[in-house]
């Protein structure tokens, strides 16, 4: 037995394949209906359409045999996707790439193969529809003509099916998108006006009684209506990040390096730190970079260690780690602040975009924040898991692909 050598192009083509995100998936009649048809054509008792993975041949669609899949050195397809025109085998015994192939000296007897190329739009062989018997034989012109055809019929669907998928999910991220919108309406219509009507209470009381005024009095509402301001400067800075950065493409991806992307993030929260006496420390080793969109991982990180310093208590400390060591890349927020109960996890992990939550004084504070890093996560293939114990700490761990 010969096994067919690695395509020139493997690389490409095995993410042409992969493009369909068909591998492995359930029956469907029309590729049932495409087999069925090309046994009855050519007259032979099997028929399939095969795909060349990067270690196996699986079976999309089968008629007359009951394997599903096979290793791809013993695969006739592995030969057919070298080739620009059909393969026929018309007796597997005179052919040494055959003679001795499992497929042939034992289930399902191959005698006979003909296969024809499953060739994309930008031109790669990714499978093959095949005839098979179990006996020596020959096709007509004809015949093999109509195996080609079907062949071009079996990738018209392949297309279609991703067209489809691709029309579902950009339908399904228009609803999602719909849903933040509504929800971010809500949120800034109320959670603007509030500060704002604040703001403009203190002011008024300042200007109608300003001699009346004690110095301690007066800097009391000023320390508010300065408050106030720094609370609804970040949350239009938050909305603004999620407007500008949901309309970019969110596939632009970099290669970061998180250690200096985190020593930017500290520079600039290094006021908010400072104010509290707050010390943020970072413990990794080794240079670690991730490929991500820069600008959604750097709003991520910054709404994370900036509501870990609101958190935590003056003289606090904040602990930021990384871990490289597996498949994914981990970054660690710990805190020694307020921390949380379980159901506050939850709530704020499992809400609905832009909600309202709590913050340490149980004031009503925008859930914005939160809502930014989650949206983004998603968007950039991250995960997060928040541990936390109600008067310890919380520890908020983010895990990205490790690419």
């Amino acid at each position: 037995m010969i096994s067919a050598p690695i395509p020139f192009n493997e690389i490409s083509r095995l993410s042409s394949l992969h493009d369909y995100n068909i591998l492995y998936s359930g029956n469907e009649t029309n590729y049932d209906e495409i087999v069925e048809l090309a046994s009855f054509i050519c007259d032979t008792p099997i028929a399939y359409i095969s795909l060349i993975d990067s270690e196996k041949q699986w079976f999309k669609a089968k008629v007359g045999i009951d394997i599903t899949e096979t290793p791809r050195e013993i695969a006739f397809c592995a030969h057919a996707i070298l080739k620009d025109d059909i393969l026929v085998i018309n007796d597997t015994l005179t052919d040494k790439r055959f003679a001795d192939n499992p497929l042939v000296t034992s289930d399902p007897n191959i005698r006979f193969y003909a296969g024809a190329q499953l060739t994309t739009e930008d031109g790669f062989n990714i499978g093959t529809l095949c005839a098979v018997d179990k006996k020596p034989r020959k096709l007509t012109e004809d015949q093999l003509k109509s195996l080609k055809f079907l062949a071009k019929q079996v990738i018209r669907n392949f297309e279609l099916r991703k067209l489809n998928s691709n029309l579902t999910k950009q339908s399904d991220e228009l609803k999602e998108q719909n849903v933040i919108k509504d929800n971010l309406l809500k949120v800034i219509s109320h959670d603007l006006r509030a500060p704002f009507n604040s703001i403009l209470g203190f002011t008024e009381l300042l200007k109608e009684n300003i001699n009346h005024l004690s110095k301690n009095e007066i800097k009391l509402i000023s320390s508010s209506i300065a408050e106030t301001s720094e609370n609804s400067y970040e949350l239009v800075n938050n909305l603004l990040n999620w407007a500008v950065l949901n309309q970019n493409d969110e596939k632009e991806k970099s290669i970061i390096d998180l250690q200096e992307m985190l020593k930017q993030i500290i520079s600039v929260l290094n006021g908010l730190s400072t104010k509290k006496s707050i010390s943020i420390n970072t413990i990794f080793n080794d240079t670690i970079s991730v490929k991500s969109n820069y600008d959604m991982l750097y709003s991520i990180l910054l709404n994370l260690i900036s509501n870990s310093i609101k958190n935590t208590h003056n003289n606090g400390e904040i602990n930021i780690e990384i871990d490289s060591s597996t498949s994914e890349v981990q970054i660690k927020i710990s805190d020694n602040g307020v921390g949380m109960s379980n159901k506050q996890i939850d709530k704020l992990l499992n809400a609905n975009n832009f909600q309202i939550n709590s913050d340490q004084k149980g004031e009503n504070v925008t859930g914005v924040g939160f809502s930014l890093v989650k949206n983004f996560l998603q968007k950039i293939n991250g995960n997060l898991k928040i541990d936390s114990i109600i008067g310890l700490g919380t520890t908020i761990i983010i895990n990205l692909p490790n690419n």
